[in-house]
């Protein structure tokens, strides 16, 4: 069985284009930096449960269109009253995108195609609900559906439009996930990164004076990415 190198281990030996992408570079270090101590049983469940409601939320408006779809019409009131909490997350999960990246204003293709999709599928159970004959007693579903279609589209346009020039910062959902269930591994991360960093400081065919290792390190998780924009002040 291979070995996979440590985030230590790749910074000493690996080929660097030049110049270098510090994205991609970081991206290789994190991805090397191995699971944060003390991780236990139940912080791994606690992810997988997050990161399953996640799906779920976000996935909200696909869920409607797929019950939509495969009930009876007219649908009685118990799926009535499951959609129209299922339409209240698509509603409100494309207006979530918008904090992250306000702070960051990068456009993000996980962003822009969740939002679209969440739309595009609202629009679509609205016009099968129009289409339908015997609609029955719908409740507030209408409504919803309008509000989800406005905030998955409107979502979309304002990142597609008002987006900065750069890249979101990159890092992987997991690491994301547990820096968020627990701050502190964010540490563990930002060590292992800068241990990294050192040892890229020290090789001969990597351009990086002390100015510059100085302001990596200070960047934030996933912001290394900043350091390969041409227009970089």
């Amino acid at each position: 069985m291979s070995h996979k190198q440590s985030a230590q281990e790749w910074a000493r030996t690996a080929h660097l284009p030049y110049p270098p992408r510090w994205g991609q570079i970081e991206s290789e270090l994190l991805a090397r930096a191995g699971r944060p101590p003390g991780s236990t049983v139940v912080q791994i469940v606690a992810l997988c449960v997050v990161l399953a409601l996640l799906l779920v939320g976000y996935g909200a408006a696909g869920i409607g269109l797929v019950v939509i779809m495969v009930s009876d019409h007219p649908m009685d009131s118990g799926v009535v009253g499951l959609l129209q909490i299922v339409y209240v997350l698509a509603v409100a999960m494309p207006l979530s995108l918008l904090p992250p990246w306000i702070e960051e204003r990068k456009r993000g293709a996980v962003s822009l195609a969740v939002s679209v999709a969440s739309g595009a599928a609202s629009l679509a159970a609205y016009l099968i609900l129009r289409a339908e004959p015997d609609k029955g007693e719908l409740g507030w579903i209408p409504l919803e559906l309008l509000l989800a279609i406005a905030t998955g589209f409107g979502v979309f346009l304002v990142i597609l439009i008002a987006s900065g020039p750069g890249r979101r910062r990159r890092l992987s959902p997991v690491i994301r996930m547990r820096t968020l269930l627990n701050p502190r591994n964010e540490m563990h991360y930002a060590q292992t990164r800068a241990k990294a960093l050192e040892i890229l400081f020290e090789r001969s065919d990597v351009p990086l004076d002390e100015e510059a290792r100085d302001e990596l390190l200070n960047l934030k998780l996933g912001e290394w990415c900043r350091f390969d924009d041409p227009e970089r002040d």
